[in-house]
């Protein structure tokens, strides 16, 4: 009778362990939900899951990184890293904003090409934001009016940047028709969009997009943007922590001439099938 007694205390005890642990694991994967759910070789069913959900990514074999997820569809997730990758960032080091963020997106492959687990970006195509940007030379500056000077002509934002395996951007002005290949050919990661910011801004809890930023630091986008100094046009769009809110601010692509510290946050896409 005592073995008996002894070997159902001893289940017992074995089951009470292994529901604590349970629990455990359970209460672990509230903050960021999802953990570990769209590693990759991992298949994640959540289909529902809403933008600003935060997951962990395992980039690589040693490495674990906290996104946000922005856009989520049945087959892959769109995902904006927690924190920026490296700060203070030009967007262009030529301080133009015609040739697209060729800094930026420099800088952003040499910090992620050691993310072996996150596939490389293919056949990604980003039409610059408004294609309808004015550069005057002028003394003084109106950038609502356009009313300065007689020399007001056209300038145009980068035409696009495809990434691929041959990743480049095209751009195309009345003195200049050009391409810049990327030395490193492909990209792991790429900058968010003013049309995504746009979208995720309009959905109401929104604070997750300036996750580890003091007042007036930021991140860069893709879009080039219409801020203008006196003979050339030098703007990009960033998003900026402003009194505790993100928001989508142009500002000059040469970040020593800004007021605020700008730097660059990669957007990855997870495969969940």
């Amino acid at each position: 009778m005592k073995k008996i007694i002894y070997i159902i205390l001893i289940i017992s005890i074995i089951v009470l362990i292994a529901v604590i642990s349970f629990l455990k694991g359970v209460e672990d994967n509230k903050d960021p939900i999802l953990i570990g759910c769209v590693q990759k070789g991992n298949i994640c069913n959540e289909a529902a899951i809403s933008s600003g959900v935060p997951v962990e990514i395992k980039v690589n074999d040693s490495q674990k990184i906290k996104f946000y997820v922005i856009d989520n569809t049945e087959d892959n997730m769109t995902l904006l890293m927690a924190e920026n990758l490296e700060d203070n960032v030009n967007w262009h080091n030529e301080l133009i904003n015609i040739k697209g963020p060729v800094t930026a997106m420099e800088v952003l492959g040499e910090n992620t090409k050691s993310w072996s687990l996150i596939e490389n970006i293919n056949n990604y195509t980003y039409d610059d934001y408004g294609l309808k940007y004015f550069n005057k030379k002028c003394s003084s500056i109106d950038i609502s009016g356009y009313d300065c000077s007689d020399d007001i002509y056209e300038v145009r934002g980068y035409k696009k940047i495809v990434l691929s395996n041959s990743s480049y951007i095209e751009w195309n002005l009345p003195e200049e028709d050009a391409i810049y290949n990327f030395d490193n050919k492909t990209f792991k990661a790429r900058l968010i969009t003013v049309e995504e910011l746009t979208k995720l801004l309009s959905k109401g809890e929104n604070k997750w997009l300036i996750s580890n930023l003091n007042e007036n630091e930021g991140y860069w986008t893709l879009s080039s943007s219409t801020v203008q100094k006196t003979d050339y046009n030098a703007g990009a769009y960033a998003v900026i922590n402003l009194e505790g809110k993100p928001v989508i601010e142009p500002a000059y692509v040469d970040i020593y001439n800004n007021d605020y510290k700008i730097g660059i946050r990669p957007v990855i896409v997870v495969d969940k099938r």
